[in-house]
């Protein structure tokens, strides 16, 4: 655990000790609601699975001696907000309001919504900052597409060379997973299963894959959050079908750890869709006043 103060305020980072030193997502706990209710300072109250943000890549665990543009800082917090669906799909993100809430200029909220632009979260619109993009079965479609057998080849590529430390980060993150799961806590659980993948990702050996998979980590995280939050039957598979394929791994059997893989992100793949498609069958309601506003 350790601190750092950014250009907005003092962060506390907590539970990184499983996490690979140079991992691409570093998880930072940090109050996400407004900052001016506790006093500019980090929530000690809110639950750390919460209020979890994400780093980039580039910032290490053992190097906070620079700490980031406030750009990234706000790319960080609208990142989380975007990913745990606190900022609904369509909803429109005001460079006024964000500027005022994390009081800054606008300069480091355009940076912010470029950045997101690029990783498919925000579609900008012209001096009206940004709207979150929608959840869609196209979109979910495409990332699941790709997913399957990229994740299945960082996968197997662990299996090969499995070192026992990764096999106990591996260990760790279902252990949590489960332990979540039997106290109904989705969002947790949901941590918990990003934190095995990252693992995955990180020990995959394949500096071009892993690169890969970041990319399309970053839109399937609403997606799998969505899913983990709209049903516990994917929660209870995905950590019977990960123990699955951590016992694959430790064999140091690659075929099967493949094999095991892509079937559960498959199964993910089809209950997020099954859901997401009732959802979007729904009438929608409109707020009018909100509408009018």
């Amino acid at each position: 655990m350790g601190n750092w103060t950014g250009g907005s305020g003092a962060f506390v980072i907590r539970d990184t000790s499983h996490l690979p030193a140079a991992g691409p997502l570093l998880y930072i706990v940090d109050c996400i609601q407004d900052r001016s209710g506790h006093n500019g300072r980090p929530c000690t109250n809110c639950s750390p699975a919460k209020t979890m943000t994400l780093l980039k890549a580039d910032l290490l665990a053992t190097d906070f001696a620079q700490p980031p543009s406030l750009g990234a800082e706000i790319v960080q917090r609208l990142e989380a907000e975007i990913i745990l669906l606190r900022r609904e799909p369509g909803s429109r993100i005001g460079e006024e309001e964000v500027s005022a809430r994390y009081g800054v200029s606008r300069s480091p909220v355009r940076e912010a919504l470029r950045a997101l632009e690029s990783d498919g979260l925000v579609a900008r619109s012209p001096r009206r900052g940004g709207i979150v993009t929608p959840l869609s079965l196209e979109n979910l479609d495409a990332i699941c597409t790709c997913r399957v057998p990229l994740e299945g080849l960082a996968a197997a590529n662990v299996a090969a060379a499995a070192e026992a430390a990764t096999l106990s980060a591996l260990q760790d993150t279902i252990d949590r997973m489960e332990a979540a799961h039997q106290r109904h806590d989705a969002e947790a659980a949901f941590w918990a299963n990003a934190a095995l993948t990252d693992v995955l990702h990180n020990n995959c050996g394949n500096p071009v894959l892993r690169r890969l998979l970041d990319s399309v980590n970053k839109q399937a995280l609403r997606y799998r959050y969505y899913a983990y939050r709209e049903t516990t039957d994917i929660i209870a598979a995905s950590i019977a079908d990960n123990r699955e394929m951590l016992a694959a791994i430790r064999r140091a059997d690659p075929d099967a750890a493949r094999m095991v893989t892509e079937q559960l992100v498959r199964k993910s793949w089809q209950l997020t869709h099954d859901h997401l498609a009732a959802r979007l069958a729904r009438p929608k309601v409109v707020d009018k006043a909100a509408d009018e506003a």
